[in-house]
């Protein structure tokens, strides 16, 4: 289950112009957008990544690399 306001280790289900989209290892349902070139340099779907999950300003989850 994707954690709003924690760090946590999540699979990359997709990646296209607007970021990667990021969930749990068997659910490409519930994704969260990690945003522009976030996304590390060469990462392809199915790579874990570590991310902070937050809001954003229309109430989206949205994820992080930064700290």
């Amino acid at each position: 289950m994707i954690e709003l306001g924690k760090t946590q280790e999540l699979v990359i289900h997709r990646i296209n112009e607007h970021g990667g989209f990021l969930g749990e290892p068997h659910d490409s349902k519930n994704v969260v957008l990690l945003p522009g070139r976030q996304p590390p340099q060469g990462a392809v779907c199915g790579d874990s990544i570590q991310v902070f999950v937050y809001r954003d300003s229309r109430d989206r989850l949205i994820a992080t690399v930064h700290k």
